[in-house]
């Protein structure tokens, strides 16, 4: 079990993803990624919390590609 915002919630549980994404404090500068993770262009996400998601899995994926941490978080 893990105890996240003063409910306990079973590890794995999607109740957790979704607490943990809500409660996110992303880069002010998260609305500049931009490009295409499985399938779906970042960008044209309008769920802001499926967006939020999806602005992780791009950090993901272009670290998992070998590009530079300085790289990836590139200024404006």
């Amino acid at each position: 079990m893990i105890l996240v915002s003063w409910v306990r919630i079973p590890a794995g549980s999607p109740r957790l993803t979704c607490i943990f994404f809500a409660d996110a404090q992303l880069n002010p500068n998260a609305a500049l990624i931009t490009g295409v993770v499985c399938g779906v262009r970042v960008e044209d996400v309008e769920d802001p919390l499926m967006q939020k998601i999806r602005y992780l899995d791009k950090l993901i994926d272009e670290l998992a590609r070998g590009k530079a941490m300085e790289k990836v978080l590139r200024d404006t």
